[in-house]
C-alpha cells in the first residue's frame, strides 16, 4: 500500500468520524449537521480519488474524475452555511438574511457538473514518463474552477469574521477549528490558482488536498478536546465587510502567482517558486497556529512595546513625585494615601483604593482610597466581601488584572485560580460592584506583594471614556505596587520590631520587679527562721516589725514607680551618706539571719544618689555574696575616696566565676551561675549604676572569690572612666 493511499484512507476516515461525531454529540444544532453534511462529502471525494487511482485507463480515469468533482460542487453548500452559523449566537439571522444568496452561489458549481459536464475537459495528456495524468480544461471546468474561487473566498471571509469576533476563552476554544476548516479551502484557491495558471488540472494536486485535509482534521480534534462538548456563542455584527484580510490575502496571492508564472516563462527559478509554494502555504498555517496564540500574542505586543514604542509617560516626574510624597510618611494609612493619590493622577482614574490583609487573613481593610472615604456603611460592605473574594483571586497573581477581560481574553485558567476556575465564575461578573455608582465600580485590580508577602490589593475604577489600559499602564501599575508593597512591609517589620522591643522592655522590667520581690523574699525568708529561736528577745521582734514594715514599703514603692516600662529609670536623687546607707544595710541583713558582715567605710564626702536605687544595688551585690559563700565565709563591704569617684566594693571568698563568663555573659540579662537564679540582678545593679553615671568592675577566679566595685561620681554629670 502506498503512502497516498494510506494518507487517503485516514482523510477519509477521519472525514466520516468527525461527521458521526458531530451528529451525535447534538443533531438540533444547524452548525454541526453542516459540518457533518460537509465531511461527508470530503469522505466521498477522499473515496473517489482512491478509487481513481487505481486505474491508467485514460476513460475510466474522466470518468472518475467526474465523480470526484461532483463530490467536490457538493462541498461549497454545507461549509458555506456552517462557516455563517458556526459559534454565532446570532446566526439565524445571518441563515435568514443570505439564505438565497448562500444557497444560488454554492449549488452553481453542482449544476455546471451535472449540465455540462461534457464541457469540463478538452483533452488528456501524459505528464512527464507516463506516470501522471494532465486534463486539459474545458470552458466548463474554467466556470467551475472561478465558481469554487469565490465560494471559496467567501467562507474563508466568513470564519474570519467569526475568528475576529471571538475572544479570550471563546477562541481558545474554536481557533483550532478555524483554522483547519480555513486550511481546507486555502489549499483549494491554491490547487484551483495553479489550474487556471496551467489551463489543466493535475492529478497530483489530488493528493495535496488529501494530505492537508488529515492536517486540518488534526486540528479540529485538538480543538474538539479543548471544547469539551462546550457550546461557544459569539455575536458577530452585519456590517458590511471591510476592510477583509482573506480578500486582501488571496488577491495579493492570486497577483504574486501572476508574477512567478511570468517569471518561470523566462527562468527555471520561477517554476521553483511554484513548486515550493506548498511548503510555503504550511509555513503560512503554522505562523497562523503561532500567532493565534494568546499567550504568544502578548509576549510579542510586550517585547514592541518595551523595546520599540516611545514612552508615554515621564518616568523620572512619576517617581520624584512618587518619592517626595511617600518618603517622610511614618504611618502606613498615610502611605497608602499619597500611593492612592500618586496612581490616581498618574493614570487619570478618579477611583482608586488600597486594601490590606488583617494578621495574614483575606479579609480586606480600606487603608486609603480617593472615593471611598464618604461612602455609606451599606455600600461598604457590599464591596468589601466582593474584595475578600478578589483577595483569594489575587494571592497567587504576580500582575494587574482587568477584570472584564483578562480571563476571557487569556483562553486558559491563570495560576492565580483553581482549576476549571474563572473570574466569570466568581461572585462578580467584568468590572464588579457594578450595581455602583460609576465612581465605586472595580475596573483593575493590582496585587500588592513583595518577597512572597501578600499585603493586599489595589483596585482602580474605569477611566473616563473607558480607555482600556495599554501594556506600559499595565507594567507602570506593577511596578508602583511593587514599590508601595516594599515600603508598606518594611514599615510592618519595624511596627513587629517596635512590638517586639515593647515586649522585651516588659520582660526585662517584670523580670526586675521580680528580683526585687526575690531579695524581699530571701530578706523575709531568713527572719521567718530565726522568729522560733529569738522570739522572747525583744529587740529581734523589734528588728523583725522594722524589717516587715521597710519591705512592705518597697513594695509599694516599686508597684508605684513603673519608670522602667518606659524603657529609662527616672532617678530621685538627694545627698546622701553612702557609709551610713551601707551600715543600715547590713545591720538590717544580719539582723534578718546569722550572716556576719564586715564593714570597712572609708573617709568619703557624701553623694547626690537614688538612696532607695543605690540600696537595690548593694542588697543584690551582698546576697549574691551570701549564696556564693557556702560555707558563710566572710563578706567585706567597703567604701573608698578614688580620685573623684567613691567606691563601694563587696568582696567574697566563694565560689567565683570563669574569666569567659566575665567577658561574655556577666550583667546580661538572664544569664547567671546560680541554679535558680533569674540572672537579671547584675544586669539591673548595672543599669541603676550607670542612670547615675557610674560604672561596675569585677575581679573574680574560680574557686577562689569576687570582688565587685561600685564607682559613683562625686558631681552625678560625671561620666564613668
Amino acid at each position: 500500500m502506498t503512502i497516498p493511499t494510506i494518507i487517503t484512507l485516514i482523510g477519509a476516515s477521519l472525514s466520516l468520524a468527525l461527521a458521526f461525531y458531530a451528529l451525535v454529540r447534538n443533531f438540533r444544532f444547524f452548525a454541526d449537521r453542516a459540518f457533518a453534511a460537509g465531511m461527508v462529502a470530503l469522505a466521498v471525494e477522499q473515496v473517489v480519488v482512491l478509487l481513481a487511482g487505481q486505474t491508467s485507463e485514460l476513460a475510466m480515469l474522466l470518468q472518475w474524475e467526474y465523480y470526484r468533482l461532483i463530490a467536490v460542487a457538493l462541498l461549497p453548500c454545507p461549509w458555506l452555511f456552517f462557516s455563517l452559523s458556526f459559534a454565532r449566537d446570532n446566526y439565524r439571522d445571518y441563515i435568514s438574511a443570505w439564505k438565497w444568496q448562500a444557497l444560488s452561489v454554492s449549488l452553481l458549481p453542482l449544476l455546471l457538473v451535472v449540465f455540462f459536464g461534457h464541457d469540463l475537459f478538452a483533452n488528456a495528456a501524459f505528464f512527464g514518463a507516463g506516470t501522471e495524468w494532465i486534463l486539459r480544461l474545458g470552458w466548463a471546468g474554467y466556470a467551475f474552477q472561478i465558481l469554487f474561487l469565490v465560494n471559496a473566498v467567501l467562507i474563508l471571509i466568513n470564519l474570519e469574521r467569526t475568528l475576529r469576533a471571538s475572544f479570550g476563552k471563546g477562541r481558545w476554544r474554536i481557533k483550532f477549528t478555524l483554522l483547519g476548516i480555513g486550511s481546507l479551502f486555502a489549499v483549494r484557491i491554491y490547487h484551483i490558482s495553479e489550474t487556471l495558471l496551467f489551463s489543466a488540472a493535475s492529478v497530483r494536486l489530488s493528493l495535496l488536498n488529501g494530505m492537508v485535509l488529515v492536517l486540518a482534521q488534526l486540528l479540529i480534534i485538538v480543538s474538539i478536546l479543548r471544547d469539551r462538548l462546550h457550546r461557544t456563542n459569539i455575536y458577530v455584527s452585519q456590517q458590511v465587510l471591510q476592510n477583509s484580510l482573506t480578500l486582501i490575502v488571496v488577491g495579493s496571492y492570486l497577483l504574486l502567482l501572476g508574477v512567478l508564472a511570468k517569471a518561470a516563462q523566462y527562468s527555471e527559478s520561477g517554476r521553483l517558486l511554484l513548486d515550493n509554494a506548498l511548503f510555503i502555504f504550511l509555513a503560512a498555517l503554522g505562523s497562523a497556529v503561532l500567532f493565534l496564540s494568546e499567550d504568544v500574542r502578548l509576549r510579542v505586543s510586550r517585547f514592541i512595546h518595551r523595546h520599540f514604542d516611545r514612552p508615554t509617560y515621564d518616568y523620572r516626574e512619576i517617581w520624584t513625585t512618587f518619592t517626595a510624597r511617600t518618603a517622610s510618611l511614618v504611618d502606613i494609612r498615610g502611605i497608602c494615601q499619597a500611593v492612592a493619590r500618586t496612581v490616581s493622577e498618574t493614570f487619570g482614574v478618579s477611583g482608586v483604593s488600597i486594601w490590606l490583609t488583617e494578621d495574614g487573613s483575606s479579609r480586606p481593610s480600606l487603608a486609603a482610597s480617593t472615593v471611598l472615604s464618604g461612602s455609606d456603611p451599606v455600600t461598604l460592605k457590599e464591596i468589601e466581601k466582593q474584595v475578600t473574594v478578589l483577595m483569594i483571586t489575587m494571592r497567587d497573581e504576580k500582575t494587574p488584572l482587568d477584570l472584564c477581560r483578562s480571563q476571557e481574553e487569556s483562553g486558559t485558567a491563570r495560576p492565580g485560580l483553581n482549576a476549571g476556575t474563572s473570574l466569570a465564575e466568581l461572585p462578580f461578573e467584568g468590572a464588579i460592584t457594578s450595581s455602583l455608582p460609576a465612581s465605586e465600580t472595580i475596573r483593575y485590580c493590582a496585587p500588592l506583594a513583595v518577597g512572597g508577602e501578600f499585603l493586599g490589593v489595589m483596585t482602580l475604577n474605569d477611566r473616563s471614556g473607558s480607555v482600556p489600559f495599554s501594556f506600559e499602564d499595565f507594567d507602570l501599575l506593577k511596578t508602583i505596587c511593587e514599590q508601595a508593597a516594599g515600603i508598606l512591609l518594611n514599615h510592618r517589620l519595624l511596627e513587629s520590631l517596635r512590638r517586639a522591643k515593647e515586649l522585651e522592655a516588659f520582660q526585662t522590667f517584670s523580670a526586675f520587679f521580680v528580683h526585687d520581690l526575690k531579695n524581699i523574699a530571701s530578706t523575709l525568708s531568713l527572719t521567718l527562721e530565726n522568729l522560733p529561736v529569738h522570739f522572747e528577745n525583744p529587740e529581734f521582734r523589734k528588728d523583725a516589725m522594722h524589717l516587715i514594715s521597710k519591705s512592705v514599703e518597697k513594695i509599694r514603692t516599686m508597684t508605684s514607680r513603673m519608670s522602667l516600662l518606659r524603657g529609662r529609670l527616672e532617678l530621685q536623687c538627694r545627698e546622701c551618706d553612702l557609709n551610713e546607707l551601707v551600715r543600715s544595710t547590713v545591720t538590717g541583713l544580719e539582723s534578718a539571719g546569722n550572716q556576719a558582715f564586715t564593714s570597712n567605710p572609708g573617709a568619703i564626702p557624701k553623694l547626690s544618689i537614688d538612696p532607695d536605687q543605690i540600696q537595690k544595688v548593694l542588697i543584690n551585690l551582698l546576697l549574691n555574696a551570701w549564696e556564693a559563700s557556702p560555707e558563710r565565709g566572710e563578706i567585706i563591704v567597703a567604701t573608698e575616696l578614688k580620685g573623684n569617684w567613691v567606691a563601694l566594693s563587696v568582696s567574697d571568698h566563694g565560689c567565683g566565676m570563669s574569666e569567659d563568663f566575665i567577658r561574655r555573659e556577666l550583667f546580661q540579662p538572664f544569664k547567671s551561675t546560680k541554679d535558680r537564679g533569674l540572672g537579671i540582678g547584675l544586669y539591673h545593679s548595672k543599669v541603676i549604676v550607670e542612670a547615675h553615671h557610674g560604672s561596675i568592675e569585677v575581679e573574680s577566679r574560680q574557686g577562689e572569690g569576687s570582688t565587685f566595685r561600685v564607682l559613683l561620681p562625686l558631681v552625678s554629670t560625671r561620666q564613668a572612666p
